[in-house]
């Protein structure tokens, strides 16, 4: 593990136990920015720790199955669709077809592990 990716996970897991409560319009409205890119995890502004690490970890959750469902379904299907552009009709365009599904694949299994390993710092907080 790389000390950027431990950095990163330390203050995920600052941010649960202790909460971030902006005190005024400017950081209430950055906050809300911070969540809707992913920055921070849903929930850290909750009054106590169960309820921040319950809403941030239910939310974790649920990315990882949305994500990992939906990359294992797109590599599935990008794989064969490789393999009946290359084995099947000799068709080019499926096979390019099939190599973007599967690159979109593997990129939300990759969404989808990371979501893990936050999940797994917001349990462990």
């Amino acid at each position: 593990m790389d000390p950027y990716q431990k950095m990163q996970e330390e203050e995920l897991a600052r941010q649960v136990r202790e909460g971030v409560r902006p005190g005024d319009f400017q950081g209430r409205m950055k906050l809300v920015g911070d969540k809707l890119l992913g920055n921070v995890p849903m929930g850290v502004d909750a009054k106590n720790k169960t309820m921040r690490k319950a809403i941030g970890g239910g939310y974790e959750l649920l990315a990882v199955f949305k994500f990992a469902f939906l990359g294992g379904m797109l590599s599935l299907i990008g794989a064969l669709f490789i393999w009946v552009g290359f084995y099947g009709a000799r068709d080019f365009r499926a096979a390019a077809v099939g190599a973007v599904l599967l690159v979109l694949g593997l990129w939300c299994l990759s969404h989808a592990r990371s979501a893990w390993r936050n999940f797994s710092v917001i349990r462990k907080a």
